[in-house]
């Protein structure tokens, strides 16, 4: 998943059930690195922004659980070609 967060709180305790693991900021609070919540088929996160046209495998294994089972997005290459680019920033900006 590739995004921006904008978190203007701490959260502290068990944390099990967290949704990802941020490479680049910070988690839930300043001393981990896991972010947001996923609990079944519930998903929280702190993410801003359009998350589903920015990333689109994540947006199609969504659809799949839904029940689809021939996944087509919409400008599906620009999308692709667009998360690789801006993957490929975040990890220039990690090194």
């Amino acid at each position: 998943m590739v995004g921006f967060k904008n978190q203007m709180s701490h959260l502290y305790g068990k944390n099990y059930l967290y949704f990802q693991k941020m490479l680049l900021g910070s988690g839930r609070n300043p001393d981990i690195k896991q972010e947001g919540i996923r609990y079944h088929h519930f998903i929280g996160t702190y993410l801003l922004g359009p998350i589903l046209p920015l990333n689109p495998y994540f947006t199609k294994s969504i659809i799949e659980m839904l029940g689809v089972k021939k996944v087509s997005l919409a400008f599906e290459e620009m999308a692709l070609l667009a998360y690789q680019t801006r993957l490929k920033e975040f990890k220039e900006m990690i090194k």
